[in-house]
């Protein structure tokens, strides 16, 4: 092993303001510099970043390099021994074929520099293009490495012929915060819905929202988990329903808002994941197949259609507070011990690797 340690770089859609993709970010490099500790072993760690100024405050020496440059990228690739997919679900074309392109390329170059790549606690998909999936087969079957996070990508990942051996079956990032977080007010003092802008018409939820409120009596409040994309829409719908109106500036406001809610409705997966860590009962809206698998795999029936978002049927979820709150309290478990078996995973793989190298290097 090389007296100046081991390092990584880690690629994910990061600093583009989406909170569930921050934390699984901060939350990954936590991880490594835990493993770090546990070895002995110098991590250096770069991180592809949207730009230079990152939401959440880095612990240690984490080099930001910026994903518009290019000569910074290609220099960050080929100083790096481990070339890591933190989080996320980043091999999908649903949102953006180009932007899987972009990562497909990174990744193609990592493994001709035959550096190692490891997904790590991450989806797959949605691949709705034949093309889309012909690429990632064939990137997949190069991976040292892939934690899934979710059932659904192990049993995908597992039906590939060659990768049975470096395939484990995780958890999401994110749940590293599990023994991390504040106690959660019992009685709760608000409902919170984490929407965005896809399928959604002001006109109808902001009319809703409104009607909820007076129905339920409950305090009601729109959070914006991913403000530069939904902001001002989420904004506006508060605005004409008379609700409040909340954002993030960084992870400790995530936890402290959290532990003061009574239930949550969610049009995305992080919130789903941390409100199930503080016991908080939650219903989904089926946008978003990692929503669904993720709500399958805790064996609920808590999944919404959008045609479902009016006053009334949402203030009957309301009466199913107590009884999913404890169905929520009793899965939170095997949650955690999900990620245990995700940050086992990184630190096994790694030590093996690490000693592999070092007796490379005595011979």
């Amino acid at each position: 092993m090389s007296s100046r340690g081991v390092r990584f770089f880690l690629l994910g859609y990061y600093g583009f303001g989406n909170w569930g993709d921050e934390l699984s970010l901060l939350a990954s490099i936590e991880t490594l510099s835990q493993i770090s500790e546990k070895t002995g072993v110098p991590f250096s760690i770069e991180v592809l970043y949207a730009s230079t100024q990152p939401l959440i405050a880095f612990p240690g020496k984490v080099q930001i390099v910026e994903r518009k440059e290019w000569l910074a990228i290609f220099r960050a690739l080929r100083r790096a021994d481990f070339v890591m997919v933190a989080g996320g679900s980043l091999l999908q074309d649903k949102t953006s074929f180009r932007s899987l392109l972009y990562y497909l390329f990174l990744l193609r170059l990592a493994l001709c520099w035959r550096k190692k790549v490891i997904f790590y606690g991450c989806g797959l998909g949605p691949l709705e293009r034949t093309l889309s999936r012909v690429m990632v087969n064939a990137l997949l079957q190069k991976v040292s490495l892939f934690v899934a996070r979710d059932t659904e990508t192990f049993q995908y990942l597992t039906s590939l012929r060659g990768l049975e051996e470096v395939v484990v079956l995780g958890g999401d990032p994110v749940l590293y915060w599990s023994n991390r977080l504040p106690a959660r007010n019992p009685s709760g003092e608000r409902v919170a819905f984490f929407l965005r802008s896809e399928g959604l018409t002001m006109e109808k939820v902001s009319r809703e929202l409104q009607s909820f409120a007076k129905l339920s009596g409950e305090r009601v409040e729109i959070v914006a988990f991913h403000e530069a994309r939904d902001g001002r829409f989420l904004s506006e719908i508060a605005r004409r329903a008379g609700c409040s109106y909340r954002v993030f500036s960084k992870p400790q406001e995530i936890w402290d808002y959290f532990s003061s809610l009574k239930m949550v409705f969610s049009m995305r997966l992080h919130p789903l994941i941390i409100a199930t860590l503080f016991g908080i009962p939650w219903f989904a809206f089926d946008i978003d197949p990692k929503i669904a698998a993720f709500s399958d795999s805790l064996g609920f029936n808590n999944l919404l259609a959008l045609d479902d978002f009016a006053a009334r049927q949402l203030s009957e979820c309301l009466q199913c507070v107590p009884s999913l709150g404890e169905k929520i309290s009793a899965v939170r478990q095997s949650l955690v011990e999900s990620y245990l078996e995700t940050e086992k995973s990184l630190l096994n793989y790694l030590v093996a690797e690490m000693e592999r190298r070092a007796g490379g290097d005595a011979s």
